[in-house]
């Protein structure tokens, strides 16, 4: 139970920060939005440049800024970029989020791991409470049935960190390709800047 309790201690504590996480950015990056719109349509980008500088740590400011860097590309570019900028802020975003499908997943083998132990325990009590009333044929049926669940229980400690370790290895390899990426397009940012 305890493993369980702990689960849902950090279960809870990842989903309430990444909900304020995510209010917290969507409320600013909103503000922000709407103090830059009026000045797109003016093509303040001096102003906008100013704001965003101010916001570094938003978002938005930082997708907007790549796109005013970049706003003497052709449509097509610019929105190849933007799309690009929008890959790399939303790993941000997405962070710790796979925790919580972790111990989705693992929770639930926690449940039936205590389960098989407690039934194991029981009828390890049954078996050497009818060993000692001479019961051999119940004896026989017992210790077929708490071997089994032994055995159950062995492929649960296998499975569960199994699973914990899937999760680990799937989160760390989409974090990889996206830095990988990320630096590829930086890279070819770099040949392709004078052939516009």
């Amino acid at each position: 139970m305890i493993p369980i309790g702990l689960s849902s201690i950090i279960a809870l504590a990842v989903f309430l920060e990444r909900y304020l996480f995510l209010k917290k950015v969507e409320n600013s990056n909103s503000f922000l939005l709407s103090e830059i719109n009026p000045l797109v349509s003016k093509n303040d980008f001096e102003k906008i440049d100013h704001i965003c500088d101010q916001s570094q740590d938003l978002l938005s400011s930082r997708i907007i800024k790549s796109l005013i860097i970049n706003s003497k590309l052709n449509k097509t570019e610019a929105k190849s970029i933007l799309n690009e900028e929008i890959d790399r802020e939303f790993h941000k975003i997405e962070s710790k989020i796979p925790i919580l499908g972790t111990i989705a997943s693992v929770a639930p083998l926690l449940g039936l791991l205590g389960t098989v132990l407690g039934m194991i325990d029981a009828l390890q009590s049954m078996e050497t409470n009818l060993q000692l009333s001479n019961l051999k044929g119940g004896t026989d049926f017992l210790h077929g049935i708490w071997t089994a669940l032994i055995t159950t229980a062995a492929g649960l400690f296998v499975a569960i960190p199994s699973l914990t370790a899937y999760n680990y290895l799937v989160n760390k390899a989409n974090y990889f390709m996206s830095n990988i990426t990320n630096q590829l397009n930086t890279i070819a940012d770099l040949i392709f800047l004078d052939k516009n």
